[in-house]
């Protein structure tokens, strides 16, 4: 789920199309361009008309090993933590990373992880600083993690939590049957 308001980024989506033809294409692989997307790129995302994407729902696949189980980082707070302190946050980036909650649930023998979290760069009022409040959602299935990512500047948190637990807890990884 994501709001009726938010719509689809365009240009995730022309990406997204054009790799879709690449795949389609007679030539043989060597001949073909690479059609992968970054790892930090996420496969879909939404926001808000005309928003310079500071508010927005996205989702990101990353290859992991079959085998790999998120588990092997702790419990859920340990995982929130590990991430805002080696990934999201990490010294020298200038970023402050702050967990406000961690959870977990088991659905359909899937192990979801929920964080809420802010991240704030510089000082407020500062040029090129930022805050932002965020929720997400992680789970592995297969050799891919899944995440689902929902932010929004601190300052629209209030209004856009209600809307924002509601897509964490909408998240589900399907795997096609057939």
């Amino acid at each position: 789920m994501y709001p009726k308001a938010y719509l689809a980024d365009q240009t995730m989506a022309r990406r997204n199309a054009s790799r879709a033809e690449a795949t389609r294409a007679l030539d043989p692989p060597a001949l073909r361009r690479d059609g992968r997307r970054s790892a930090e790129e996420p496969v879909a995302a939404y926001g808000p008309m005309n928003s310079t994407g500071e508010e927005n729902v996205s989702v990101i696949v990353s290859a992991v090993p079959r085998s790999f189980d998120l588990s092997v980082f702790g419990d859920a707070e340990a995982q929130a933590n590990w991430l805002l302190a080696n990934v999201l946050a990490k010294p020298g980036s200038g970023k402050t990373g702050t967990l406000v909650d961690s959870s977990s649930k088991t659905v359909s023998g899937s192990k979801y992880y929920t964080f809420e979290y802010t991240i704030q760069k510089g000082t407020p009022g500062e040029p090129g600083s930022w805050f932002r409040h965020n929720v997400a959602v992680f789970v592995t299935r297969g050799s891919s993690l899944f995440t689902l990512v929902a932010q929004v500047p601190e300052e629209k948190w209030d209004s856009r939590r209600e809307d924002f637990f509601k897509i964490a807890d909408s998240f589900r990884v399907f795997v096609p049957s057939g």
